[in-house]
């Protein structure tokens, strides 16, 4: 028990994975493999083509990889596997072609009469043809209506039957088929049928691997007798033999082989410790992110690009910078960052505790150097940002005092704090006097017990979460803020730490409502910056407050103050860094997303063709749905290749085209499921009585093609060996 208890909870808890492959299988349910080869569902809509790209049945793809280790087991057993495939026909296109000139030969000898249909010229204006009229390239195909005895036609062209008369024999030619797509859809060019109707990928492995100079290849197949042409014959058949067949449940094998292996990742999350390139959300939240949530704001977004090759570290590093939201932080020189001077003046005929902040900057060259800012340019951002931040801290630990000295239970306010309220009450009078005054503490009071159970809640909020509810919560946000969302860490200028904007929450109503007249206003808090370049200073106009309020910390408060403050930064983006990636070299890596700011990127600098992001739905808008459908395969597989994991990529391909085969970025969960067709389907999912309503109210049809829906009424699941339907001949006697 010892091992659960800590800061993060990083065990996964046996609900998150069922429920993950829960989804899957639901949704996945339906996609089953055609006669056609295609992967259709229930409705019939073609979510795949050709599965997995290829047609093959992943448990029969083991001598396809078309490796030269392959070919030379496959050369050394010719004869084992000649006897063992059902050997398939090789209508080459050299045969067609040939079939194609034969049957041109044999027509041309026929006469052309009433109803032969020939290719003929077809007249660009008019109807008759005379000599010297203008005709169209090309011929056309059409009927002879009429053979006249001077060796003319009348003729009826097939596409917009136009009809023209007189045409002459030059003119005419007799039609022959066209030898590939006239014969495509013929049983002898059917896949597993014919031995040149393999796929693309494995009839380019295989003629490649047979080109290469392969010692080792060669003599194993000189010493089996086989040839090259034998053996792109055996590829052929066994790729004949390893198709999918028909009435295939590849949906839910999908699931099964995503879901399974997604129990084996122990981690709730796993960071690159030590890693100089960002952290990454991978195991089971990264993988509920991309197919349950399909979500759009990550936890950890970020997008890699490679410069390109000889480029100087020098310039890597002035490129990465550029990434970077810079801190007024940064650039304090180390030593003594921050000094304040406190003093005590007498002005306007009372007396006021002053505190000027100088800040010490490392040297302007340097800094223009490394981020291409000048102190004019950091003044600038300090007179806008810097007081404005110290400010609203100094009003925090002020407020924060004074509620700290209620809680104890004391009957007044000491004389700092006193002096704070005093202050406070030289602004316009409000209604009710002391007790409105002390209806506001109250109010304070019962705010901060409403903040501090607020937090317990969000504690406990994991541990107790309901299962029915962890989904909604997902797609609410909720779980995003569990796990800590950088865009719901809301501070002053985008920067900050969640504590300053705890603090400042709760003192919001306390500065809205009571608006604290200890400091001289926003005409004194932006004075402005003097900047003493020869010590590389930036001294700022003092900020006064009355004598007797209670001394600050100011050096921490001005500390943290500069932590929150943005010099530089460019949208979405927090950091940018140079890393070495296996495969890509040298790659700009950032944490956040914006690939608008990428193309302003000159091709002298990075590859733009090789951009890659997790951020799907980024990548979606950006770079188009294919685009999508990619990233979900390279990110699914990313994850579970960190665990040694191994998923057929003709899984995880049939779950990105289902997740993206209307163009969107579908969620696999009940948001996703509304738009299924089944009411029984989306029944047995969850929220039975919503959805049943829904189907009642919009009065839907159930067809009982899913197998939820046969299942349901006790019929047997359309897949497999129920995908067909048996047709019996009866005796004529039985008729």
């Amino acid at each position: 028990m010892s091992g659960r208890e800590g800061l993060v909870d990083t065990a996964v808890k046996t609900s998150r994975s069922g429920y993950l492959q829960r989804c899957l299988v639901k949704h996945l349910e339906e996609l089953t493999v055609a006669y056609d080869n295609t992967v259709r569902d229930a409705e019939g809509n073609v979510i795949q083509f050709l599965y997995g790209e290829d047609g093959i049945d992943p448990t029969k793809a083991a001598h396809l990889d078309c490796k030269s280790s392959t070919l030379q087991f496959m050369a050394r057993n010719a004869e084992a596997l000649e006897s063992r495939y059902i050997k398939v026909p090789k209508p080459s296109l050299a045969k067609a072609l040939a079939d194609a000139k034969e049957a041109a030969a044999a027509a041309s000898s026929k006469s052309i009469e009433k109803g032969s249909v020939v290719q003929a010229r077809k007249l660009r204006d008019g109807t008759t043809y005379e000599k010297g009229c203008e005709v169209l390239d090309g011929y056309f195909e059409a009927t002879v209506k009429k053979a006249h005895k001077d060796g003319t036609f009348d003729l009826t062209f097939k596409g917009d039957k136009t009809k023209a008369k007189g045409v002459p024999k030059s003119y005419v030619k007799t039609f022959v088929r066209d030898p590939i797509l006239n014969d495509a859809g013929r049983p002898k060019h059917r896949m597993g049928v014919s031995g040149s109707c393999v796929s693309e990928r494995v009839a380019k492995m295989t003629s490649e691997a047979l080109e290469k100079d392969d010692p080792a290849l060669k003599a194993a197949m000189k010493s089996s007798g086989v040839d090259a042409d034998k053996m792109a014959s055996l590829v052929a058949r066994k790729y004949a033999d390893a198709l999918v067949a028909p009435g295939e449940a590849v949906g839910s094998i999908a699931a099964q082989s995503v879901g399974e292996p997604s129990t084996q990742m122990t981690l709730n999350t796993f960071h690159l410790a030590g890693h100089g390139g960002a952290n990454v959300t991978l195991g089971i939240p990264r993988v509920r992110e991309i197919i349950m949530t399909a979500s759009r704001a990550l936890k950890t977004p970020l997008m890699s690009i490679p410069f390109v090759p000889n480029m100087s570290e020098q310039k890597m590093n002035r490129e990465a910078r550029s990434f970077t939201r810079l801190r007024l932080q940064e650039l304090l020189h180390h030593a003594g960052g921050v000094t304040v001077n406190e003093a005590i003046r007498q002005g306007m005929g009372e007396w006021k505790r002053s505190y000027e902040i100088v800040l010490h900057l490392q040297p302007e060259e340097r800094i223009k150097e490394a981020f291409g800012l000048s102190y004019d340019r950091i003044a600038e951002r300090v007179g806008n940002a810097f007081l404005s931040r110290v400010g609203a801290l100094m009003k925090a630990e002020l407020s924060r005092a004074r509620m700290h000295d209620g809680e104890t239970g004391e009957t007044g306010i000491d004389i700092p704090v006193g002096g704070v309220s005093k202050t406070l009450k030289k602004g316009p009078p409000k209604k009710g006097g002391d007790d409105e005054e002390n209806n506001d503490l109250n109010a304070e009071e019962r705010k901060m017990a409403a903040d501090a159970k607020k937090k317990r809640d969000k504690k406990r909020q994991k541990d107790e979460e309901e299962y029915d509810n962890e989904e909604v919560n997902e797609e609410d946000g909720v779980m995003g803020a569990r796990f800590g969302h950088r865009d719901e860490m809301a501070t002053y200028d985008e920067g900050g730490k969640e504590d300053d904007d705890e603090e400042e929450e709760e003192t919001g109503n306390a500065r809205q409502d009571e608006k604290e007249q200890a400091f001289e206003g926003e005409e004194a808090l932006f004075a402005g910056v003097t900047i003493n370049r020869r010590n590389g200073t930036l001294i700022l106009d003092a900020i006064e407050v009355d004598v007797s309020t209670r001394p600050l910390l100011m050096t921490d408060l001005a500390m943290k103050a500069t932590e929150s403050v943005i010099i530089k930064s460019k949208p979405d983006l927090e950091t940018g860094m140079v890393v070495e990636q296996e495969g890509r070299g040298k790659c700009l890596q950032t944490e956040g997303v914006n690939f608008e700011e990428l193309w302003q990127l000159g091709d002298d600098v990075v590859d733009h063709k090789r951009i890659t992001s997790n951020d799907i739905w980024g990548i979606r808008c950006a770079y188009g749905v294919e685009a999508a459908r990619q990233s979900i395969v390279n990110e699914i597989r990313g994850v579970f290749g960190v665990y040694g994991i191994d998923v057929d990529a003709r899984h995880l391909m049939l779950i990105a085209d289902y997740m993206t085969h209307d163009g969107d970025y579908k969620p696999m969960n009940r948001r996703g499921m509304m738009d299924g067709s089944s009411a029984f389907l989306k029944m047995s999912f969850e929220t039975t009585a919503t959805f049943m309503t829904a189907a009642a109210q919009m009065g839907e049809k159930e067809t009982l093609k899913s197998p939820s829906a046969n299942i349901v009424l006790g019929n047997p699941v359309k897949q497999g060996t129920g995908a067909m339907d048996l047709i019996y001949h009866l005796p004529e006697d039985q008729q």
